[in-house]
């Protein structure tokens, strides 16, 4: 079983993703926790596969909490929700490692959907924070010479959050050459993970989805 734990300080939004949590299956739905130092005697104790975090709350700087919650669980995947950003809010968050930005404004369906896809491996960015991050042109110089244009692919199908097998049946390749192509992505832009090409190429501008 999955585990999953809700920091979130609105109960009604919390008890609302809770009940729909708890219709699926492989899933277990932790207590969700409204303060931020509970929160991390928690993740210490539970190590929850996701941990479903606003972004804004109450006496809490967020980029912080969340690399105390990496280093006590760290492969725990953090899905960030919020009503509203902004580039400042992002930035820091996209260098900590996120896997995901969900709006508070989606259906709730959503959101399930978002850590479905957290779970097996992929990200989830919604259209929202890919306008803003279209904007953001901070960071590493680019190097998208060095990259083929199957690679280029590979990452545009990655970071609209296809996974191994999806992505080979929509280029009509072998999944190991998908695994091979990855490999060399990896090396190229000096990431260790599909997450880490995903915020890469949203934060450079690198793929226009």
């Amino acid at each position: 079983m999955k585990k999953i734990l809700i920091i979130d300080d609105h109960p009604i939004f919390c008890m609302g993703l809770e009940a729909y949590l708890q219709k699926e299956e492989e899933i277990t739905v932790l207590p969700s926790v409204q303060d931020g130092e509970v929160a991390l005697n928690v993740v210490k104790a539970e190590q929850p596969d996701i941990v479903v975090h606003d972004l804004v709350m109450p006496d809490l700087d967020t980029p912080e909490h969340i690399k105390w919650i990496k280093r006590l669980s760290p492969n725990t995947q953090i899905l960030i929700v919020s009503g509203y950003f902004t580039e400042s809010m992002l930035i820091p968050l996209l260098d900590i490692g996120i896997s995901g930005f969900v709006s508070k404004n989606a259906n709730p369906q959503i959101i399930i959907e978002a850590i479905h896809n957290i779970l097996n491996g992929g990200c989830w960015f919604g259209t929202s924070m890919q306008s803003l991050i279209d904007r953001v042109k901070v960071g590493k110089q680019l190097k998208t010479e060095v990259l083929t244009p199957r690679e280029l692919e590979i990452i545009t199908l990655s970071c609209q959050g296809l996974q191994y097998k999806e992505i080979a049946e929509k280029l009509g390749i072998s999944t190991k050459t998908v695994d091979n192509t990855k490999t060399n992505i990896f090396h190229k832009l000096s990431v260790n993970s599909t997450t880490e090409v995903v915020i890469y190429a949203f934060r450079n501008g690198l793929v226009d989805i």
